[in-house]
């Protein structure tokens, strides 16, 4: 009687996963697909990014909250809503877990579609160039200030007023020369 039941269960759990899996992975509307040059190499490429996709390059490199975490910009981009989704486990009787929680199956799923859009070569190089666009003077001067007055990490507190010093000029390391005997008699 119980092995009937535990496979009813089975049953049941992946028919969920089934709709699951297809709620997550549906088609975004195109809407207007962005013109992304990307350049790989030194060679021009002209390449498409649908808007899911571009949403999903801006929020991996740019929001400071997701920044490499691919699952939740892969869910925000593409219209996913995480939160609202159930946390509870299905369990049996001696609470053993029988299926894992709605949250974390959709969650798995955005995880793995996420890696599979960061093994897409216009992906990288998009979020390639997004890296490269941030890293500005102002922007670069910007972190290095949040690394000085920070007070948990003193060995980059450190690091970071040693490499301002070096850019201000501020301190001039001396280095000490010595010529061989042959150089000096000439």
């Amino acid at each position: 009687m119980k092995k009937i039941i535990k496979k009813k269960i089975k049953k049941v759990v992946k028919k969920k996963k089934a709709v699951v899996k297809k709620a997550v992975v549906k088609v975004v509307k195109k809407k207007k697909d962005s013109d992304v040059s990307l350049a790989d190499n030194g060679i021009k490429i002209l390449a498409k990014l649908n808007t899911a996709q571009e949403l999903f390059c801006q929020l991996y490199v740019k929001n400071e909250e997701l920044r490499g975490n691919g699952g939740m910009c892969y869910a925000i981009a593409n219209g996913v809503d995480v939160e609202t989704l159930s946390r509870e486990e299905e369990k049996d009787d001696d609470g053993n877990i029988l299926s894992s929680s709605e949250h974390s199956r959709v969650m798995n799923v955005c995880y793995v579609s996420a890696n599979r859009l960061l093994r897409n070569i216009k992906i990288s190089t998009r979020i390639r160039e997004l890296l490269n666009e941030m890293l500005e003077d102002n922007i670069v001067d910007a972190e290095l200030a949040k690394v000085i007055l920070q007070d948990t990490k003193l060995e980059s507190k450190i690091a970071g007023i040693r490499e301002y010093n070096k850019l201000k000029q501020r301190i001039i390391e001396k280095v000490e020369v010595t010529l061989p005997s042959l150089i000096v008699d000439l």
